[in-house]
């Protein structure tokens, strides 16, 4: 079963951001990844199966970015890692 949540740290339209951000997020070991869609970048933390499962990977990424939140998946994507 695919993950219905995740925790969305970034959206940018520079790449370099992304990485930028990416690259903390991972320093902090958090499960991060980039997605690219219509010429934009995401960055999104974990795979989760229930909105409560993410709540803890939220917490972590909001030492980083405040303005982090659990978005529900509904669009179908492979992570550009």
């Amino acid at each position: 079963m695919a993950a219905t949540y995740t925790v969305q740290t970034g959206y940018f339209s520079k790449s370099s951001n992304a990485e930028n951000l990416y690259e903390k997020l991972r320093e902090e070991d958090l499960s991060a990844y980039k997605y690219k869609m219509n010429n934009r970048y995401f960055v999104f933390v974990g795979e989760f199966q229930s909105y409560s499962s993410a709540l803890s990977s939220l917490n972590k990424a909001r030492k980083i970015v405040p303005e982090a939140y659990i978005r529900e998946v509904n669009f179908d994507f492979t992570p550009d890692k």
